[in-house]
């Protein structure tokens, strides 16, 4: 039992081998955890939110493994107040937890469990995923044409899925023919896409440094108004930035 106020030991089972990622919702918290004997990451949680804990009932101050099929293996987890979304190894997309605000995410009941699986655009697999206050962001790519969505379900009293329809419930965010989202993060009111030339991963060959006016022959660190930096330039923004404030 854990004492207010005081870190509190949790005694994982032995066939936990490490834990990968902590993810701190409002009332529990869940784990990607590795474990044997098949080395594989599966999902385990604990705290008071049945709904967010992905289980039949509350575990007060305990924890055991979300309620899904052995078949699928978790890659990453996310989440946000009491709501929660987790990737799979072969790019599928699972929500649970409260999403009355995520009414427009199409889902399809997982047999074996209490996750949701998210109805995705034709042959396209989950990159990653992020959840606001009031709205969520998914980012896709094609399996044969490698072209990448960036989806928006829920609010848009902000303008946060990307339209001016502030009655909008769910959007394609839409980028120049020649931008490749990469990251994506869905704030307060507010959502961010960090985009990139396309081309594989985040690697650029026909881009100019602005301060040195050479290729960038690496990986491109920044792009702001237009304008691309080469990673020896990286520091000097930095730091040129925080003078600024």
């Amino acid at each position: 039992m854990c004492i207010r106020d005081r870190f509190c030991p949790i005694v994982l089972s032995d066939n936990i081998t490490r834990v990968k990622k902590v993810v701190a919702l409002s009332e529990c918290t869940i784990l990607l955890c590795m474990t044997s004997p098949n080395n594989k990451a599966e999902l385990y949680s604990f705290g008071a939110d049945c709904a967010a804990l992905g289980q039949d009932k509350q575990l007060s101050d305990q924890y055991a493994r979300l309620a899904y099929s052995e078949d699928i293996e978790f890659k990453d987890v996310v989440g946000y107040g009491k709501t929660a979304a987790g990737i799979t190894t072969v790019g599928e997309l699972y929500v649970w937890g409260s999403l009355e605000k995520f009414g427009s995410l199409e889902t399809a009941k997982e047999e074996a469990g209490k996750l949701l699986k998210v109805k995705l655009p034709d042959n396209n697999v989950a990159l990653s995923v992020s959840i606001g206050e009031e709205h969520m962001l998914i980012l896709t790519e094609s399996r044969t044409t490698k072209k990448r969505l960036v989806l928006g379900f829920g609010a848009n009293s902000y303008n946060q899925l990307g339209v001016n329809d502030v009655g909008a419930t769910k959007s394609v965010l839409t980028f120049f023919e020649d931008r490749y989202p990469y990251l994506i993060a869905a704030g307060y009111k507010c959502s961010f896409v960090a985009c990139g030339k396309k081309g594989k991963g985040i690697v650029h060959k026909d881009c100019v440094c602005a301060n040195h006016n050479t290729k960038i022959n690496g990986t491109l660190y920044l792009v702001t108004a237009e304008e691309y930096y080469c990673e020896n330039c990286v520091c000097l923004l930095y730091t040129s930035d925080a003078a600024d404030e």
